[in-house]
């Protein structure tokens, strides 16, 4: 099994696409078998050939999404909401309208530490 760095799976990935395109009258069988030559796994050029059918071939940076940036008013509000408190980031990231994870970083950057609760165990 041969190892590829990201831009020559990326250079493999844009010929299969190509050549899939142009002899796509020929199915997958035909594509796989002219590439087998390569001595590169099987499974590679299926798994290539399955993004081709979903998703579109181009190669997605990101999530494409802009992260939510929070206003110094909201994090003092957030600093507040978690002074002396325990595990509330699920209802304060819907509060604020933002995801748990950046509620989290946040916490993180602000040097606060959520404290989780604990059940007190009864000795009888």
């Amino acid at each position: 099994m041969i190892k590829i760095n990201s831009s020559k799976e990326e250079a493999l990935r844009i010929r299969v696409y190509a050549f899939f395109n142009e002899n796509r009258s020929l199915r997958k069988i035909f594509t796989i078998r002219h590439f087998m030559t390569e001595k590169i796994p099987r499974s590679t050029f299926y798994r290539i050939l399955k993004r081709s059918e979903y998703f579109s071939p181009e190669r997605k940076q990101g999530s494409g999404q802009t992260p939510k940036k929070m206003t110094k008013v909201q994090l003092n509000k957030l600093k507040k909401a978690f002074d002396h408190k325990d595990n509330i980031s699920r209802r304060q990231a819907k509060k604020f309208d933002i995801s748990q994870q950046m509620v989290s970083k946040l916490l993180e950057k602000l040097q606060i530490t959520p404290r989780k609760k604990h059940k007190s165990i009864n000795k009888n």
